[in-house]
């Protein structure tokens, strides 16, 4: 029998709002640190961000559901929640332009990041594979364009430091690294789903591989 707790926990889970919660504190201390500023008045910018951040993996954690069933069936998102939750990601990306604005901040930067959010997950490379596919592409993607890119721009267009942004980029060598080692750990975890969506796959494009 799951208890109350137990139900919320799997919800908070399924869904990576602990992962926007991670990553919403993470901005504001490399912020303080960097630059050497209250990052309190950033806050409307760092949350902006951060809601980008939970709807790029919300949107990978619906549009892979079948996936995560396969690798852990207690987290995964299932039916009629799939699709709402789709729907919920897209908004999401959406929402920061209208924090931005009302906050008169500039939108132009966070606009480099809406594809972003999709591109990880689409088909665009032959063999119906995406960025996910790619064993180290995948993880360098979300090493350096999911977690570092977005505080280097905070700091570059919104706390205005002079550095050109890859010199910043430059001094998160070490939290690049330490992103890249936790994604190639989660892909151990899941390499039984891997495998199988692997297979399924080549049994749908061997029968234009024996031409």
């Amino acid at each position: 029998m799951v208890s109350k707790i137990e139900e919320i926990f799997y919800a908070v889970v399924k869904t990576r709002l602990h992962v926007a919660a991670i990553y919403y504190f993470i901005v504001c201390r490399i912020i303080a640190a960097t630059a050497h500023i209250d990052f309190r008045p950033y806050i409307p910018v760092i949350l902006a961000y951060t809601i980008w951040h939970y709807a790029l993996y919300l949107y990978d954690r619906a549009y892979d559901a079948h996936l995560d069933n396969i690798n852990n069936a207690v987290e995964s998102l299932h039916g009629k929640y799939r699709n709402l939750l789709m729907y919920i990601s897209i908004l999401l990306v959406l929402a920061p332009v209208l924090i931005l604005f009302y906050y008169k901040q500039p939108i132009l930067p966070y606009l480099f990041f809406i594809p972003i959010t999709f591109l990880y997950n689409l088909r665009i490379f032959p063999a119906n594979k995406a960025f996910k596919h790619f064993t180290l592409i995948k993880n360098l993607y979300s090493a350096v364009l999911i977690w570092p890119l977005p505080v280097a721009v905070i700091l570059k267009f919104y706390v205005g430091m002079d550095n050109y942004l890859i010199e910043i980029m430059y001094w998160f060598i070490p939290f690049i690294i330490f992103v890249l080692m936790g994604e190639i750990i989660w892909d151990m975890r899941d390499v039984i789903g891997d495998r199988s969506i692997s297979c399924c796959m080549l049994q749908v494009i061997s029968p234009f591989l024996s031409y």
